[in-house]
């Protein structure tokens, strides 16, 4: 269920009314089923929709509780007996189309302020909760139903958005625009961060593309520290999750649903795509990039520029792209290397040190 602080849910509306809003597809089963609400495929209870957009979520589908599934015909053998099914050719276009009949907005409205004039320059809403400690900078927004805790500091021109919620202790540099988001205590976000954001997420089955709800927070633990404009997007459904006293570099991508471990270290220009996960202190060096859906176990290390395409085992070192057992790709590059120098030999050009 999405957080009641960031988005605002319209219904019950039965199978029938949200096959309707999908404008596709065909109901097997109660058409008259109340929903409430729409979930993932592993969190749906009986009166939630979920949808089953690949084969590799079979498992997932016939352990589902959810009360209506929307899926594709030849998935339709994965479902649970019980379970209403909405049969579509496009599935995730079905389910964003109902996922915005619940969700009409899934970004805050605008709120006309009630400006606390004990902040000065910045522009506090007096329906926010800040500790007497809180210090906020010149030209900073701070929105209705944000709770601030002791010893914050918000910087100049910082954008806090409606409720969310900052941990005692934390630092909130000049620019940064948080929505959609919990931070722990000691939190350290640097200058012009964009954190909850909504993700790059859309169906393109049909053209013009159509948008999918983000209907996600981001979740950032305790001591992490977020460099100078890292971008993380909230979830989709579940939650972004940043761990315990990570540290993310500058200019850091975290696309929505990322589930970072505890103590983890992504180095500057790192690009981490959806549903990924990024197991506690590993380290991926900089300008790396992970491809989505995958696992990266605790304590791996990633060589800068490396491309990861799959799902690599603890304590691992990977390097190249596509990324693969780092002895193994060095042994590659001086094959390789030793090959070209030989080339150049037999052509009779000079060959490079």
């Amino acid at each position: 269920m999405a957080d009641s602080r960031f988005f605002r849910r319209s219904g019950p509306f039965s199978a029938g009314e949200l096959a309707a809003a999908a404008g596709c597809g065909q109901i097997t089963g109660d058409g008259g089923r109340s929903l409430f609400d729409v979930a993932t495929i592993a969190d749906a209870t009986g009166a939630d929709v979920a949808f089953l957009g690949a084969a590799r979520y079979r498992d997932d589908a016939a352990a589902t509780r959810a009360g209506m599934l929307v899926l594709s015909p030849e998935l339709v053998d994965a479902a649970p007996a019980a379970c209403t099914l909405l049969v579509v050719d496009d599935p995730q276009l079905a389910f964003a189309r109902i996922a915005r009949t619940f969700y009409r907005h899934d970004e805050p409205a605008e709120v006309e302020f009630e400006a606390d004039s004990r902040y000065g320059h910045a522009l506090v809403d007096r329906r926010a909760s800040l500790a007497e400690s809180v210090r906020v900078g010149p030209g900073a927004v701070v929105q209705a139903g944000s709770r601030i805790g002791d010893d914050v500091t918000v910087g100049a021109l910082a954008v806090i958005g409606p409720g969310v919620v900052i941990g005692a202790g934390s630092r909130i540099g000049n620019g940064v625009k948080i929505s959609h988001a919990l931070l722990g205590e000691e939190v350290v976000v640097q200058a012009g961060a964009v954190i909850g954001e909504a993700g790059f997420g859309f169906a393109m089955g049909r053209f013009p593309y159509e948008d999918i709800p983000q209907l996600g927070r981001v979740l950032v633990g305790r001591g992490a520290r977020l460099g100078a404009n890292v971008t993380i997007h909230r979830g989709s459904l579940g939650d972004t999750v940043i761990g315990d006293h990570c540290r993310i570099d500058n200019l850091v991508m975290v696309a929505h649903n990322v589930r970072i471990g505890d103590g983890a270290v992504i180095v500057a220009q790192t690009g981490i795509s959806g549903s990924s996960a990024v197991g506690a202190r590993s380290v991926l060096g900089g300008q790396s990039g992970v491809s989505g859906h995958l696992r990266i176990g605790d304590g791996v290390r990633i060589a800068a520029r490396s491309g990861v395409t799959r799902d690599i085992p603890d304590g691992s070192v990977y390097g190249g792209f596509p990324a693969q057992p780092v002895t193994r790709w060095r042994r590659e590059v001086a094959t390789l290397r030793r090959l070209a120098r030989q080339g150049r030999n037999n052509e009779g050009e000079e060959a490079d040190e």
